[in-house]
């Protein structure tokens, strides 16, 4: 690590910082330094990523950012710049920095970032893109050096980013929906299961053998119309399931009312008075779900 003697050059309005000639006049007319830790004793790389913060007692207007990467004498080829709020997380760039030469021409020592923004009071983390090669020291509390620029005078249109955050543009009103369309116009079925292609109804869900059966059309599906049968199904006391199957009449059309040919079978009894048997919708090949539910009664 290399040690110099502070050394005063105020008189050309510089100091020398490290053996290194570093410009402290700011580039911006009327700028003064904000947050400065720079001096004048040999300095290091950082080991380890450390946190260097500026804080503000009041609003300020940044106009630059200044790091500074001696490297041994190598420098670092300019990367990005910023600030980050302790308080809100909100981060300022980063922007693009600028490098120039330092003692014996060692390239790339400075880096300067122009910017042109507002913060409030509080306490701002430095964003440097390349901590390893950021220049400290124990005068600087091992912290990199950094100076920021600018002054406190009143934000203005024009000379700053703004700070508020953008509100979101409210999304667009949906248009409204279309109603829902009505049901196909006819007597309300006494069982409907969600999302059937047919319901029982609207004769009675229960009756002795013979009871007049009305099956409503609530699907047409060319596909699997026309619709020729129905199954009922259930299993009785014995544990043995039970099938019982009867033809359909009518028209297969959406809204239309189909029958049980001859009403409710008379084997239905086989299950005793008071079983619920399921419906099951069919056509020639295949069943398209259950549809409903009936109760036989009046058995023997």
């Amino acid at each position: 690590m290399k040690r110099l003697a502070p050394v005063s050059l105020l008189a050309a309005g510089i100091f020398l910082a490290t053996g290194i000639f570093f410009a402290l006049t700011p580039a911006v007319a009327g700028a003064v330094d904000l947050c400065s830790n720079f001096n004048v004793y040999g300095v290091q790389n950082q080991p380890s990523p450390r946190n260097m913060a500026c804080t503000f007692s009041r609003p300020v207007h940044v106009n630059e950012i200044v790091t500074y990467h001696w490297n041994g004498g190598r420098g670092k080829p300019p990367g990005t710049l910023g600030l980050k709020s302790n308080a809100t997380g909100q981060v300022y760039g980063p922007y693009a920095a600028k490098g120039s030469s330092g003692q014996g021409g060692a390239p790339n020592v400075n880096w300067v970032a122009d910017a042109n923004f507002c913060v409030p009071a509080g306490s701002y983390l430095i964003l440097d893109s390349d901590w390893p090669t950021w220049s400290m020291n124990a005068q600087s509390a091992y912290r990199g050096f950094v100076a920021v620029r600018g002054d406190y005078n009143p934000c203005t249109v024009g000379r700053y980013v703004p700070l508020a955050t953008p509100v979101p543009a409210k999304p667009p009103i949906a248009p409204p929906r279309p109603p829902t369309p009505a049901p196909p116009a006819g007597p309300a079925p006494c069982y409907v299961n969600s999302g059937a292609w047919a319901a029982v109804g609207p004769k009675p869900c229960f009756g002795p053998p013979g009871t007049p059966i009305d099956i409503f059309v609530l699907v047409s599906n060319p596909a699997y119309t026309p619709y020729t049968n129905v199954n009922f199904k259930t299993v009785p006391v014995s544990g043995v399931p039970a099938l019982v199957h009867a033809t359909l009449a009518g028209s297969s059309a959406k809204g239309s009312v189909m029958t049980v040919a001859g009403g409710a079978p008379a084997q239905l009894c086989l299950a005793r008075s008071n079983s619920k048997w399921t419906l099951w919708l069919t056509n020639a090949t295949r069943e398209l779900g259950q549809i409903g539910e009936f109760t036989i009664t009046g058995c023997p």
